[in-house]
């Protein structure tokens, strides 16, 4: 019978409100990929990656406020609320927008939530000592076969173009630098809570793009927005940004990377079925075929939990939820 190491997190009352925390964010990320790929028609990625974490910041900071002083982080926490800020919050966005401009929603819904994975279980095993089982190595495979055949067309055929391979390498880079934030929280651990440090990495990532994007966010505020750029800020800013990240630093901490990972595999399928309904992205039978193994892939890989060093055990430890 396998032994349950210190860093596998146990069954606790917090864990059923976890699950459906983390369906629903899963529910809100799918819808991203359909309300950016319409907000970019109106306004510019620098505008919409600062206008989102400037409503998201501001409601952030806000909850914050109604939770009690503000934690001070130290030395090392702040170095890892910096990286999360420039991945997640600076360079994620960016990259994202700019490869919507090139690029179909349902290009970003099947690499965004799901490349990561073959970023995370690498970085695992070299930052935090995870070792790479058998499962995750088939895994890999498959969602690695899967890629193949979602983007096969995309790769070989002439018809396509490279702007639609130039946003689906951004939408890769886009996977690397949310790996990177991933294995961040797992750092952090419960040294500073999922508000906080949602709102600290917020704040970081928004000073890096207000100099870039306060100018074209201030113009298409001038120009008179219409409302489905006002919706779509709010929709960025509020779900996406305090209610998505907060909801999944908690999920990660309270049932672990490996669940939560399986759940993110759900996003493509929300994704691929509002970015049909809205934007008449409807996918081929090769392209649905290879969507079905990427999610499985993902799921074989996140199904059994990695072995991580013992010295990792307190920074993986479960946090408090803290919104009501």
């Amino acid at each position: 019978m396998a032994t349950k190491t210190a860093t596998e997190p146990g069954p606790g009352a917090g864990t059923a409100r976890a699950y459906v925390q983390l369906l629903i964010t899963i529910t809100i990320w799918g819808g991203y990929f359909v309300v950016a790929k319409k907000a970019v028609d109106e306004a510019s990625p620098l505008a919409l990656a600062t206008g989102r974490y400037l409503v998201g910041g501001i409601v952030l900071a806000l909850v914050a406020t109604r939770l009690g002083p503000w934690p001070r982080p130290g030395r090392r926490e702040l170095l890892i609320l910096v990286v999360m800020g420039l991945t997640s919050v600076f360079g994620f966005n960016i990259l994202a927008f700019m490869g919507l401009e090139l690029a179909p929603a349902s290009d970003a819904a099947l690499v965004m939530p799901t490349v990561p994975s073959l970023f995370v279980i690498p970085l695992a095993a070299w930052l935090l000592g995870e070792r790479l089982g058998r499962w995750q190595i088939a895994g890999l495979g498959l969602l690695l076969a899967g890629e193949f055949l979602v983007f096969r067309r995309a790769l070989f055929s002439e018809g396509l173009g490279g702007e639609r391979l130039a946003g689906i390498g951004m939408f890769v880079a886009t996977a690397f630098l949310w790996a990177m934030y991933t294995i961040c929280t797992r750092f952090l651990g419960g040294r500073i809570g999922p508000v906080h440090a949602t709102l600290y990495s917020v704040a970081i990532g928004l000073a890096l793009l207000a100099p870039l994007g306060a100018w074209p966010l201030g113009s298409a505020v001038a120009e008179g927005p219409s409302p489905g750029l006002w919706g779509a800020l709010l929709y960025l800013g509020v779900l996406q940004t305090v209610l998505g990240l907060v909801w999944w630093f908690e999920g990660v901490q309270a049932i672990g990377a490996s669940r939560a990972a399986v759940l993110n595999a759900l996003v493509p399928v929300v994704a691929l079925a509002l970015a049909a309904m809205f934007l008449d992205e409807v996918p081929g039978p090769e392209r649905s075929i290879g969507a079905v193994m990427v999610i499985l892939g993902v799921g074989v890989a996140a199904s059994r939990p990695a072995v991580g060093k013992p010295e990792m055990a307190d920074a993986a430890a479960p946090t408090t939820i803290l919104v009501d």
